[in-house]
């Protein structure tokens, strides 16, 4: 979960520059009804801080009514983020989204509070596509990551504060090094998984 305090913070070393190694496929359902354009650019800047930790991003918006049902539900789209109007009942005003884990630490979905988001944005005067975009890539870290993913720098970090923000308006606020490493061996290790699987599907139809 994100949280937000007005804090001084103190800059590290981010992991940036990767070259894209890692492919990760995305299902968007925009239940908050978030203009095209605006999600569009959200999901510019949430790939983009991807892309600098090695991983490259494809985008499905769900919620056209020109896709079948089947359409956001291949099982190549890995990870499903859904942007709900509000937050879950009982959640802590500071709350942005929430990643839906396993005991194991394991997860395809994600909820980001648009209502949150834009709080965040008319409060600190900060760009919503980049406030919004941030906060997908950070719940998107949480399913990648898996359990205890927060860190004491970066776009991970339970809280952002200040500093944070002014990484964000820039486009700095970043996953580590060691972050990006631990994202691309889970798509690596998913990826592979997905290949024996379709191999054994293949034999058993007795197809070569």
């Amino acid at each position: 979960m994100l949280r937000f305090r007005i804090l001084i913070a103190v800059v590290a070393l981010l992991g940036v520059g990767y070259a894209q190694t890692a492919q990760l496929n995305v299902s968007v359902y925009n239940d908050a009804g978030v203009e095209q354009p605006m999600l569009n650019k959200a999901e510019s800047v949430a790939g983009t801080v991807l892309a600098r930790a090695g991983i490259d991003v494809e985008w499905e918006n769900c919620s056209s009514r020109h896709l079948s049902a089947n359409a956001c539900d291949h099982p190549d789209r890995q990870l499903s983020l859904r942007i709900t109007p509000n937050t879950i009942h009982s959640m802590e005003a500071s709350v942005f989204g929430v990643a839906f884990l396993s005991a194991e630490g394991k997860g395809r979905y994600a909820d980001v509070f648009y209502s949150r988001a834009l709080q965040l944005h008319d409060d600190n005067r900060v760009g919503l596509p980049e406030v919004l975009g941030c906060v997908m890539a950070h719940e998107l870290g949480h399913l990648l990551l898996g359990s205890n993913a927060h860190s004491a720098i970066g776009i991970m970090q339970k809280q952002w504060r200040s500093g944070e923000l002014k990484q964000l308006q820039r486009g700095a606020l970043l996953f580590t090094t060691e972050q990006a490493k631990r994202m691309q061996e889970t798509l690596s290790a998913n990826s592979e998984l997905q290949e024996i699987a379709a191999e054994l599907s293949l034999r058993g139809t007795g197809r070569n």
